[in-house]
């Protein structure tokens, strides 16, 4: 079992945060504006894969290394903050 890279994981994390925010900009916008111009609409889609390819990441990364849920538990215990 090796250690899970907690840099990798926050640099993860991070771009989840990045993509939620811009999508959160997005959403604000009025509905015919959003869908009056195509590159929100393709912003919002990029966005929504880039986010759920590091969530697919940070679940393959901690699969790879520690093999099980509970390993990792323990071993993140006190780096991770989730809020």
């Amino acid at each position: 079992m090796r250690d899970v890279d907690s840099l990798r994981i926050r640099n993860l994390l991070g771009n989840i945060a990045e993509a939620q925010g811009r999508l959160r900009e997005l959403g604000e916008l009025p509905e015919a504006e959003f869908l009056g111009d195509y590159r929100n609409t393709e912003s919002a889609k990029y966005l929504l894969i880039v986010a759920a390819e590091a969530a697919i990441d940070v679940c393959n990364h901690i699969q790879n290394d520690l093999g099980d849920l509970d390993s990792f538990r323990q071993q993140v215990s006190g780096w991770l903050e989730v809020s």
